[in-house]
């Protein structure tokens, strides 16, 4: 005859039970809250990714402003420089242009007065104001490096303006050479030297024209910036 299961047997197998029921449910909360847990990672993952997807596209979209800003300045700069040009070759073509050239002088002699004039021309196509002009003749020691341009001649001389293609006669002594002056030319001591110059407004711009020209074996030579036109 089989023995009757005692009640401490019995609540084992009930305790039993109860544990792996327990377990299940715990396992099943745990599965939920992993699941949960996982499927909030991903969505905080997405977020993440979105949210560098959009400092990446609002990076590049300001790096474009920028870009963009940065060619407007240019293109604005360039378009003031291109401007500037046009304006300055304008006035540089259509400005007058005063030049001094065609000097007639005559040979020094001892103890003689010595006679020279310049032709002084407008080239440009508008008309130069307030001109101030003068021509002078002038000695200095050969040892010098230039010659101070000083007036031996006429005051500056005055015109409210000149003209495009007028001329324009200036003076340039007389000059008296005495003996001791004219054997220190003819002996290379002292240098005879004829200097013109003239300035004017034109265009709202301040020009000057230097001449110049030295008298070396009986005749007058240009200098280097002689009718140097600014």
């Amino acid at each position: 005859m089989a023995e009757t299961p005692k009640w401490t047997d019995r609540a084992v197998v009930v305790l039993t039970v109860a544990i792996i029921l327990v377990s299940l449910w715990q396992g099943f909360i745990f599965r939920k809250q992993w699941q949960e847990m996982d499927a909030a990672g991903k969505q905080t993952d997405q977020l993440i990714r979105l949210s560098n997807e959009s400092s990446i596209a609002a990076k590049r979209a300001a790096d474009a402003t920028v870009s963009t800003s940065q060619a407007t300045i240019a293109l604005a700069k360039s378009t003031a420089v291109a401007n500037q040009q046009q304006r300055e070759f304008f006035l540089q073509q259509q400005r007058a242009w005063v030049g001094i050239g065609n000097l007639q002088a005559e040979s020094p002699t001892p103890g003689g007065m010595l006679h020279a004039s310049v032709l002084l021309k407008n080239v440009g196509k508008t008309p130069a104001r307030d001109v101030k002009s003068l021509c002078g003749i002038g000695l200095y020691n050969a040892g010098r490096e230039k010659p101070e341009f000083t007036s031996h001649g006429n005051e500056p001389g005055s015109r409210d303006y000149v003209t495009p293609d007028a001329t324009v006669t200036l003076d340039c002594g007389p000059q008296q050479i005495f003996p001791t002056y004219f054997d220190a030319i003819q002996g290379g001591k002292m240098i005879l030297y004829i200097h013109a110059y003239t300035v004017y407004h034109t265009m709202g711009h301040v020009g000057r024209t230097d001449f110049c020209a030295f008298y070396r074996k009986g005749n007058f030579v240009s200098c280097q910036f002689s009718n140097d036109m600014k």
